[in-house]
């Protein structure tokens, strides 16, 4: 029979008697299934225990993160790397306390790319000084000294890019990326933080910011003599159609390398709105509202779309109650839909 338990949450489950290994094995697949609640609750009665093992903390951070404990997270994670490990085992802790600290400053700041301003607003918290002084700079620091020592290059550079697009760093985020993607060319992550770097210099190109790009990065995404613009002090300036086609096609080989990601799709989405290709737009974007319908990211981008598209005014106006009252319930923003996260356990 099941015993019924409380936890150190104080949350009421209902469980068979586990054996410690049977709880880890349980509360990883509760994690994968993102049902952090129970994965903390079952990591928690572990600790209580006196379980001090890698796996469990290193779980027990993840989970902390997700429920944006991000300060209580970076503490396990530091714990960790001041103890002994392996050196997968430091690869793990140490990514891992560069992404809590990457989606604490964005969960503070917002999405800083200049493609996420098209659009309605998407909803900003507060911006504490010492995060607006130094956007990701945390995170930055600790990739930055993670790449040259991991046997996951191409997972630390890739996040290392996404960091340098939000502080506006284009040089670097492409530097970054370009090996990432030498590293480990099927990784899903890589492409879609392709998609958003060039979807932010498709509308620089639109509002007369152009970006030379270096010789190394045009050959590497083959951009052909015909597509080059002009050439100004051995940087290339590319036209905008050709950065809006290769952000769109990185989309679409990141979702066919990771068909159930919600971010694929609305990367997709958002580039077949800019090119004027409103049914595959239309399409991209009931997928990602099968997979998550209550998101606010999923419902500013269908307002977005029907705005656009000029759909009937009392539905936009549906869509707009619809928004506020999702944000009315819930206040936070969809973090986790702004890029893939990919801890490592």
């Amino acid at each position: 029979m099941p015993t019924r338990t409380t936890g150190t949450l104080g949350l009421g489950l209902t469980t068979p008697s586990l054996t410690p290994s049977t709880s880890l094995t349980l509360a990883e697949l509760s994690l994968q299934r993102g049902e952090y609640e129970r994965c903390r609750v079952l990591l928690e009665r572990r600790i209580a225990r006196g379980a001090a093992d890698f796996k469990t903390l290193n779980l027990y951070g993840i989970c902390l993160s997700h429920g944006r404990l991000f300060d209580n997270a970076a503490t396990i994670f530091q714990r960790l790397k001041g103890t002994r490990l392996s050196k997968s085992h430091r690869t793990k802790a140490v990514f891992n306390l560069g992404l809590t600290r990457f989606y604490q400053d964005l969960a503070q700041l917002g999405d800083l790319s200049v493609s996420s301003h098209i659009g309605p607003e998407p909803a900003r918290l507060p911006i504490p000084t010492s995060a607006s002084a130094h956007p990701f700079a945390r995170a930055v620091e600790v990739w930055s000294n993670l790449k040259t020592n991991t046997d996951h290059k191409e997972i630390v550079n890739t996040y290392l890019s996404f960091a340098y697009l939000q502080q506006g760093k284009l040089d670097q985020a492409l530097e970054t990326l370009v090996d990432a993607l030498e590293d480990h060319e099927n990784f899903p992550v890589a492409h879609y933080v392709i998609g958003r770097v060039f979807m932010d210099l498709y509308h620089l190109a639109l509002e007369g910011n152009d970006y030379g790009f270096q010789h190394r990065i045009r050959v590497f995404f083959d951009i052909e003599k015909y597509e080059v613009v002009r050439k100004v002090a051995k940087r290339y300036v590319v036209h905008p159609d050709t950065l809006l086609d290769i952000a769109v096609q990185a989309f679409i080989e990141g979702r066919d390398l990771s068909p159930l990601s919600v971010e694929m799709y609305l990367g997709l989405c958002r580039g077949y709105m800019q090119a004027g290709l409103f049914e595959e737009a239309q399409e991209a974007l009931s997928q990602a509202e099968s997979m998550a319908p209550s998101s606010h990211t999923i419902l500013e981008t269908q307002l977005n779309f029907h705005e656009t598209v000029q759909s009937n005014p009392a539905f936009v106006q549906s869509l707009v109650n619809r928004l506020k009252n999702a944000k009315r319930k819930h206040a936070d923003q969809d973090l986790y839909l702004i890029i893939p996260s990919y801890y490592l356990f």
